[in-house]
């Protein structure tokens, strides 16, 4: 059986990197999570090439696993800020 080798990318805003791991065929995102010793953060989301990504998603050899983190401020509510406060000067 020939095994997967994956990236898992962790976008955490005080430390990111990336882990490679390799997993057996046929493993999930979940799999490489629990072999990067990795944690979805409370409220975060998993991505592959930047589209969402489920947890029991099957993998492919050379996919890369994002491990996404919360946005702190939605940044169409930061932006009407900004516009509005530059109107007011």
């Amino acid at each position: 059986m020939v095994g997967l080798r994956v990236e898992v990318v962790v976008a955490d805003p005080e430390r990111p990197r990336v882990v490679a791991v390799e997993l057996p065929a046929g493993s999930s995102a979940q799999d490489a999570l629990r072999a990067a010793k990795v944690a979805l953060p409370p409220g975060g989301a998993l991505g592959r090439h930047g589209r969402r990504l489920l947890p029991q998603a099957p993998l492919q050899s050379g996919d890369r696993v994002e491990v996404l983190w919360p946005l702190v401020r939605d940044p169409l509510h930061a932006r009407r800020e900004q516009a509005s406060s530059r109107r007011r000067r």
